[in-house]
């Protein structure tokens, strides 16, 4: 499973969200730190939730941060954006 699939599944199953996007941007990285040629490393992830959206940008940030606790570990940097459902 690519850690996409992962990521997606993850915040699906744990945090009941229903509009979940989740990109591999690694290769718009291609030179920087943190850039492995052939590896995922750099995601967007986009977030369709009003719970989540009323919170504090840093407080729904740790809840993803938290669900997403082994799989960010494996990856470099990863762009949240979350909107009203």
């Amino acid at each position: 499973m690519t850690l996409c699939n992962e990521i997606k599944n993850r915040l699906i199953t744990e945090l009941k969200l229903n509009d979940v996007s989740v990109k591999d941007v690694s290769y718009k990285h291609r030179g920087h730190v943190g850039y492995i040629d052939g590896k995922e490393t750099h995601f967007e992830l986009k977030i369709k939730c009003e719970n989540l959206f009323k919170l504090k940008k840093v407080e729904s940030h740790r809840i993803i941060h938290k669900t997403l606790n082994d799989i960010i570990k494996k990856i470099h940097a990863i762009n949240i954006k979350i909107e009203r459902d």
